[in-house]
C-alpha cells in the first residue's frame, strides 16, 4: 500500500514549515498553477495595489495584494499566512473565501490578504536594477533567493 501523502494547505503550511526537515521552502499553495492568478477586470492597471502594514509592537506585517504577479509569489511563499483570498467567479462577481476553503473550481484567484513575519521584510539600501512589483516578493517557488 503506498504511502499517503498530505497537499499542504495554508491552515497547516506552518506547522509544515516548522517540521520540516530539508529546509526548502514549503510551498502552501503547490496546485495553484499561474493561470489561476488572474488581474480583476473591475480595476484599472492603475488601481491595482500592495499595502504593506505594521506597528511597531507587532511580529507581523498584514499584506494586501491585487496585483497579480505579487500576489502569486504571496501565495506560494513558505511564511505568508492566507488570511483570506479573492475570486472571480462564473457570474463575474468576485468573492472572498477562506484558504481552507478555497477550490480552483471556483474561479481565479485576483487578490489575497495575509501576514507575514517583519523578519522577512527588507528595504534595500540600494534600488533594484529593475523597478516591478513583481520584484517586491521573492520568488521562492522558483528558487530564487531574494
Amino acid at each position: 500500500m503506498p504511502a499517503e501523502t498530505t497537499t499542504p494547505t495554508t491552515a497547516n503550511c506552518a506547522e509544515m514549515e516548522t517540521n520540516n526537515q530539508s529546509g526548502a521552502p514549503v510551498d502552501c499553495f503547490p496546485e495553484l498553477d499561474a493561470g489561476e492568478v488572474r488581474s480583476d477586470p473591475k480595476l484599472k492597471t492603475a488601481d491595482q495595489e500592495v499595502t504593506l502594514r505594521f506597528a511597531q509592537d507587532e511580529e507581523v506585517a498584514t499584506v494586501t495584494s491585487d496585483i497579480p504577479s505579487v500576489t502569486r509569489d504571496l501565495l506560494h511563499h513558505p511564511e505568508f499566512t492566507v488570511e483570506w483570498v479573492r475570486v472571480l467567479r462564473q457570474n463575474g462577481r468576485s468573492a472572498t473565501v477562506s484558504p481552507d476553503s478555497y477550490e480552483g473550481e471556483e474561479g481565479p484567484i485576483v487578490a489575497a490578504k495575509g501576514t507575514a513575519p517583519i523578519g522577512t521584510l527588507k528595504v534595500l539600501a540600494s534600488s533594484r536594477s529593475e523597478n516591478w512589483p513583481a520584484l517586491v516578493v521573492s520568488n521562492h517557488h522558483a528558487g530564487a533567493d531574494d
